[in-house]
């Protein structure tokens, strides 16, 4: 089931809606919730919903789970108590820690001196032992704040899908060990604990282990946060900075698949498909990534401005800095781009896309429809997938006699410091690098339906 985007025109300003689940309306008194993002900018509407929702599944969680009203009272004195700290010169009589005493007193009965005096309940000891730390010690941290203050710093510097998997996985760890334990109480055991007893027993959509790669991936997030964290002075150690060196090469059962190129029987295949499907999008996304060997969400981030006069400059959503790169146009497609430029109403190369899925990409929906295309068309699920264009490509260009260096340098599939278009100006033809794609050829069946295709589409 496709979900929902979150964000919608209001007044001419993005709104965020979302729904109140069944069994919290009653008692909240709506069914729907809805916020402004108080900016009339698409994009920037799209980094601000994650705040704005994150808001709303907290309020969610206040009414699944009532706080006692003492934590909440105690909670309210500890936030005065720092801010107090933070901005003014203490000037009151009694010390911190002796407020914090006193409203503890008159909240829960004491009957000794100590932190164990209280008659607190027992599963509110942890979180009354953090926030009476944070009262007497401004320099304390509790874990979900250090996250909110650091994904704060990165927005806008990193991408938003790696954004809102940076947030993603750090949440994980927040609700694995306790949003409100104190940064300085995180060991090295803890993380090594969170490896063991979490990650290593997470599955995959397919139900696989997760790869030794990918539980790397995941663990760098852990260490970039609390390297930040340390770097600010908010620990002395990085808990995270061993953990996963001795990750074995593979996880139990895991096994690496090699993603393989389409055939000439498959492209003709999936092009009839297409055509029989009546999908200009999916069509104008797959010709481009037959003849650029660019990633889906590459493609589908193009702008009309990353069009040039014989390139297409992906720069968008790319996987690092240097997967920034141009890629000629190739002569068969130019009227496909021509169409596509003419009829774009939203700025972008393929109109109309919606950034759906956990990571908010425009080409979600496009893969989705691409993949269960393929699916009904009998492909295997992860050998033949639509990064197998990008294989396509080089297999065709290496058949037509390229070196893999020029095949590298037109296509951007690794740096080679002898032919890269990282070194050309936009709007500088070079004629080595159209040379090289225009040896790319699917041959007469499939050009005609790809020509044919191209009659068909526009945004």
């Amino acid at each position: 089931m496709k979900k929902t985007d979150p964000l919608f025109l209001r007044y001419r300003t993005w709104s965020v809606k979302k729904k109140v689940p069944k069994e919290l309306q009653e008692a909240m008194k709506k069914t729907v919730i809805v916020i402004s993002t108080r900016t009339r900018d698409r994009k920037e509407a799209e980094r601000r919903q994650h705040e704005i929702l994150a808001k709303i599944e907290e309020e969610f969680e206040r009414y699944r789970n009532p706080e006692d009203p003492k934590l909440e009272s105690f909670r309210d004195t500890v936030n005065w108590l720092r801010e107090e700290q933070s901005t003014n010169t203490w000037q009151q009589e009694l010390s911190p820690e002796e407020i914090a005493d006193i409203a503890l007193s008159q909240l829960y009965y004491r009957y000794s001196k100590g932190m164990d005096a209280f008659n607190i309940p027992p599963e509110h000891t942890r979180v009354i032992e953090n926030l009476r730390q944070l009262a007497i010690n401004p320099e304390a941290h509790q874990l979900k704040e250090a996250v909110k203050q650091y994904l704060g710093l990165k927005e806008g510097s990193v991408r938003a899908s790696s954004l809102i998997e940076k947030e993603r996985h750090l949440i994980k760890f927040s609700e694995w060990i306790g949003p409100e334990t104190l940064l300085t109480d995180i060991k090295a055991i803890d993380a090594g604990r969170f490896l063991t007893e979490f990650m290593y027993k997470q599955k995959t959509k397919t139900g696989a282990p997760l790869s030794v790669s990918t539980i790397k991936k995941h663990l760098s997030i852990h260490k970039a946060f609390f390297e930040w964290a340390e770097s600010v002075g908010m620990i002395d150690r990085n808990p995270f900075e061993k953990t996963g060196n001795k990750l074995p090469r593979r996880t139990t059962g895991g096994s690496k698949i090699k993603v393989r190129a389409w055939n000439e029987s498959d492209v003709i295949t999936l092009l009839q498909a297409i055509k029989a499907k009546n999908h200009p999008k999916l069509a104008s996304i797959t010709l481009l990534a037959m003849y650029t060997g660019a990633r889906g969400n590459e493609l589908a981030e193009l702008k009309v401005e990353d069009v040039t006069s014989w390139s297409l400059k992906i720069q968008r959503e790319t996987k690092n800095e240097n997967s920034q790169r141009n890629i000629p146009i190739h002569s068969r497609i130019k009227p496909l781009i021509v169409k596509l430029k003419e009829s774009s109403y939203d700025g972008y190369l393929i109109s109309g896309l919606t950034r759906v899925g956990v990571d908010k990409k425009r080409f979600h929906r496009l893969g989705n429809d691409f993949s269960e295309m393929k699916s009904n068309l009998g492909f295997p699920k992860r050998i033949k997938v639509f990064h197998s264009f990008r294989h396509t490509l080089v297999t065709r260009l290496r058949d037509a006699g390229e070196t893999t260096a020029k095949i590298a340098g037109t296509i951007g599939h690794m740096q080679d410091d002898d032919f890269t278009l990282h070194q050309y100006a936009d709007e500088l033809e070079s004629e080595l690098a159209i040379e090289v794609i225009e040896k790319l050829d699917y041959r007469e069946t499939a050009n005609k339906l790809i020509d044919e295709l191209i009659e068909l589409t526009s945004n």
